[in-house]
């Protein structure tokens, strides 16, 4: 079977097939921590008791919990608990996943993560966590996974296009201590300007509205698949639009054409 996907008449999930992708890569374990720590920035829950520090990992994907838990038992030998909870969102019903880490390894993982400093919560992404390139890349990868979400419209003409539901990309993070260094990095890896990333108002999440843009990330990420099928939804758009420009250009040369021959017969 073909691995072409039929645009006509339906809209992508390009939030599946791009988190499907980059699940299914491995990650080296040189760069395990820098995915581990990029997870938890953008979909942990840290709590802070007397008893120290509580850690959880929260998502719907089964996939991303798995991967941490294993990259967790490699990293730190020890087996995280998963659990599996209902949440109502409007009509429908999704399962959300949490995998909590024991207590007595929480402080040591959130240290070595780059986390936390003693009690204090560092500031930023730091540079000890992106040596080069494909560490970057990674770390992307992970806040990603962990609280990234991409659209894009349907593939249909510009008559049933809602505007509404144009291209869209955000990182629905938990806390502004690594938005600014986030920009940067999407920056570097990509190359455009500083405007092309936005923040929402009174949230510290960040969202991108250019399809080019958002092709550019998910290339970066490594999502080529997702990026083949941005691109067709690209190109079909723009090949509907320009065609219903054309469509519009002869309709009104004719009611030209009609008004002209209606002045001349009166």
């Amino acid at each position: 079977m073909s691995e072409r996907l039929e645009l006509r008449g339906k809209e992508h999930n390009l939030q599946i097939i791009i988190k499907e992708e980059l699940l299914r890569q491995n990650i080296k374990k040189e760069r395990q921590r820098t995915f581990l720590s990029a997870v938890i920035r953008g979909g942990a829950e840290i709590s802070l008791s007397l008893k120290g520090y509580g850690l959880s990992i929260v998502s719907e994907s089964i996939e991303l919990i798995e991967k941490c838990n294993e990259i967790i038992d490699n990293l730190y030998d020890t087996q995280a608990t998963i659990t599996k909870n209902q949440k109502n969102i409007g009509m429908r019903e999704i399962s959300v996943y949490k995998l909590e880490i024991p207590s007595e390894k929480v402080k040591n993982i959130l240290e070595e993560c780059l986390i936390v400093r003693g009690y204090d919560f560092i500031k930023g992404i730091p540079s000890e966590l992106l040596p080069d390139t494909e560490s970057k890349k990674t770390y992307l990868k992970g806040i990603y996974l962990s609280c990234g979400y991409v659209s894009a419209p349907k593939d249909i003409s510009a008559r049933d296009f809602d505007k509404k539901k144009g291209y869209h990309m955000e990182f629905s993070l938990n806390s502004g201590l690594v938005g600014e260094d986030l920009v940067e990095l999407l920056r570097d890896l990509c190359g455009f300007e500083k405007q092309a990333v936005r923040k929402r108002k009174n949230t510290p999440s960040l969202y991108i509205k250019s399809a080019q843009n958002i092709s550019d990330i998910l290339a970066a990420m490594g999502a080529n698949k997702a990026v083949m099928v941005l691109q067709e939804i690209m190109a079909t758009r723009a090949m509907r639009n320009h065609l219903n420009r054309g469509n519009n250009f002869i309709l009104a040369n004719i009611d030209k054409s009609l008004m002209a021959a209606d002045n001349q017969l009166k």
